[in-house]
């Protein structure tokens, strides 16, 4: 695990890191501070200085069509940003996951739709993930994800 850091540790340092953890891993994920253009250094600043694919958690509780506008919002509001989708988190059931794609589904197409699991103690979630149809793809290598 590195911490990655424009402001604190410069591009070319961020960099080896990524390479330096790309050497012995199959997946990278990086996590985000803030709100992804929040700061100096963003989220977004460093994802397209290092050219990864952004993925962003919306939070969905207490939403349903404003959930493709705020989706809509991050995939725009910087087009050179290589922009993969959204994941939403929180879904309480599968008619709520319904109320989040039907807004997206003329210019997005759904990734997944996880199954609910209920461990003792937690709650239900349902994971919806819309993937913009004109923007940024997964590395050749990486299988498509299939569609909902």
């Amino acid at each position: 695990m590195y911490q990655l850091d424009l402001w604190m540790m410069g591009e070319s340092h961020c960099r080896e890191l990524l390479y330096r953890a790309a050497a012995t891993a199959d997946l990278i994920l990086i996590e985000g501070v803030m709100g992804l253009f929040d700061g100096d250094s963003s989220s977004a600043d460093l994802a397209q200085a290092l050219g990864v694919p952004v993925a962003a958690v919306i939070d969905a509780q207490g939403m349903a069509q404003t959930f493709a506008a705020v989706a809509h919002g991050l995939a725009t509001y910087r087009p050179e940003l290589a922009f993969a989708g959204v994941i939403a988190n929180k879904v309480g059931s599968a008619g709520h996951a319904k109320l989040l794609q039907e807004p997206c589904r003329p210019t997005w197409r759904c990734w997944r739709r996880l199954p609910a699991t209920k461990p003792s103690g937690c709650r239900r979630a349902i994971w919806v993930c819309c993937k913009p149809t004109k923007s940024a793809t997964f590395p050749p290598a990486w299988p498509a994800p299939p569609s909902c």
